[in-house]
């Protein structure tokens, strides 16, 4: 007979004494615990097989989830690596829609280039705006009255300002609204009153009509030059800004043109 001690559990009885009491004889006895055990650890091995497929089911199903993960990885460094192609685009983008922007704003002043804005008039009700224009050229001692195309008062955006509206005024020819600019500048300026006005002496203000782009570039050109001290004006609806360091006349045609100058400036 095998070793018994070497399976726990296990016990043998010769024939003799299995039949005294009433037991399967020792081989008998030996083989039906064998079975027992056996059929005991094949229920284990059982479970393990079904443990190992549950394993090997979540290995496969968190392996998908990792080739995923390195997919979604591998776009995402494609993506990473097009974002400097992508930025270049922008600024090219950028770059040409600040030119079109230019452009437009070049045109749109153009078209602009024989008006002047009459600023400091009061208003009045049923008045004749172009008696009005033609006292202020008068008064300025130019003969450009019959070159007048049209005149207008031109609304205001913010209409909780008190102040009265400009009046545009548009002539034939470029060199007539010269003439009257030049001649205003010469006078240092006239007022309500040299025009027939009655009660406060206004000073009357004439100037290129200049686009809103230009005309926000002037207001902030003329904010800066009165912090640093340093003169600036509009010639022909280009604004210019005088150099502190040699008078030369500097053309300013843009905000970034204007920081840049002005930052020179503050170099020296």
């Amino acid at each position: 007979m095998p070793d018994v001690a070497k399976f726990p559990g296990l016990s043998w009885k010769c024939e003799s004494c299995s039949k005294k009491t009433g037991e399967l004889g020792g081989e008998e006895t030996f083989a039906a615990n064998l079975i027992e055990k056996l059929n005991f650890i094949m229920s284990d091995i059982k479970d393990i097989k079904t443990k190992q497929n549950d394993i090997v089911a979540s290995m496969e199903y968190y392996g998908a989830k990792i080739d995923d993960f390195s997919h979604k990885m591998e776009e995402f460094d494609s993506i990473v690596k097009s974002i400097p192609k992508i930025e270049n685009k922008v600024v090219l983008n950028t770059s040409e829609i600040d030119i079109l922007k230019s452009n437009i704003n070049s045109l749109e002043q153009q078209m602009r280039s024989n008006n002047i804005i009459i600023n400091g008039i009061p208003e009045s009700k049923n008045e004749n705006v172009i008696e009005i224009v033609e006292k202020v050229i008068v008064t300025l001692g130019v003969n450009e009255a019959r070159t007048i195309e049209s005149c207008y008062r031109v609304p205001q955006k913010d209409q909780s300002r008190q102040t009265p509206k400009g009046i545009l005024v548009k002539f034939a020819l470029k060199s007539q609204k010269t003439n009257v600019i030049t001649a205003i500048r010469r006078m240092k300026g006239i007022t309500t009153g040299d025009i027939g006005f009655e009660g406060n002496n206004n000073k009357i203000f004439i100037n290129d009509h200049l686009t809103p782009r230009n005309q926000l570039l002037y207001k902030n050109t003329r904010e800066i030059c009165k912090q640093k001290n340093v003169s600036c004006w509009t010639r022909d609806c280009k604004i210019y800004l005088r150099d502190p360091k040699n008078a030369k006349q500097i053309h300013i045609d843009s905000e970034d043109a204007l920081h840049e100058i002005i930052k020179a400036f503050g170099k020296n």
